[in-house]
């Protein structure tokens, strides 16, 4: 595969080599503790890249930041949005302190969030407050303001302001299907990403919420990310 360009090197995440799982999220100790949980045994066994992915998940869940990723990203104008500026943790249990969010009447929202609902529906934007759909267009939603109070049954959706910046997610599937090279393997989610992911180191694992956890590749202002895992 390396020699035929198919991939970039051992270290390609799609690869499940050290290497290559070190570039996906998946942490030495990871791996070190899902060797030691298959033991010894001279009878075969079948073993599914989930079971790593859910040893790795238990590790870095309780070290990696959040932030908020919208892919695909549609605009949104809250009539009536008071101005604020957002205390937003950076973890929900762990102390690892919090960034601070001003926010406009504008935002930026998933469109597949979006897309199945219709004027009068009622939202709220995640950890901020709730939102109205007045008017759906192609490219953009009206919507009115609807008071911070929680309520039950409505969805919470991830949101950006206008001082996110764009963003890419590499996401890697199956190189083969059968046995037939999958061409398709790489893909790469657009979208845009809140300002304060400038802080995040690189090779740091954070988990962009509603999204999955994602390895931040960084060489001094470009940024990419890899998807690790759900």
């Amino acid at each position: 595969l390396i020699d035929k360009g198919k991939v970039s090197g051992y270290d390609d995440f799609r690869l499940p080599t050290l290497r290559g799982l070190k570039r996906r999220g998946i942490t030495p100790e990871s791996v070190r503790l899902f060797v030691l949980s298959q033991g010894i045994s001279k009878s075969e066994s079948t073993v599914t890249f989930d079971q790593l992915e859910a040893v790795n998940r238990k590790i870095i869940d309780k070290r990696a930041r959040r932030f908020f990723f919208v892919p695909n990203p549609v605009k949104i104008y809250v009539e009536n949005a008071p101005a604020l500026k957002k205390k937003l943790k950076f973890h929900p249990t762990e102390d690892m302190g919090y960034r601070v969010v001003e926010t406009s009447s504008v935002f930026f929202v998933p469109r597949e969030d979006i897309k199945s609902m219709r004027e009068g529906d009622i939202f709220r934007l995640k950890d901020l407050y709730n939102v109205r759909i007045s008017e759906i267009k192609k490219d953009e939603i009206k919507a009115t303001y609807e008071g911070d109070e929680l309520l039950k049954d409505v969805e919470k959706i991830q949101w950006v302001t206008e001082k996110s910046f764009e963003f890419v997610v590499l996401v890697g599937g199956p190189l083969f299907i059968g046995d037939k090279y999958n061409p398709d393997s790489l893909k790469r989610v657009r979208g845009l990403v809140e300002e304060s992911l400038k802080t995040a180191r690189n090779g740091e694992i954070v988990q962009f919420e509603r999204f999955g956890f994602v390895r931040i590749e960084r060489e001094g202002d470009s940024m990419v990310g890899i998807f690790s895992h759900k």
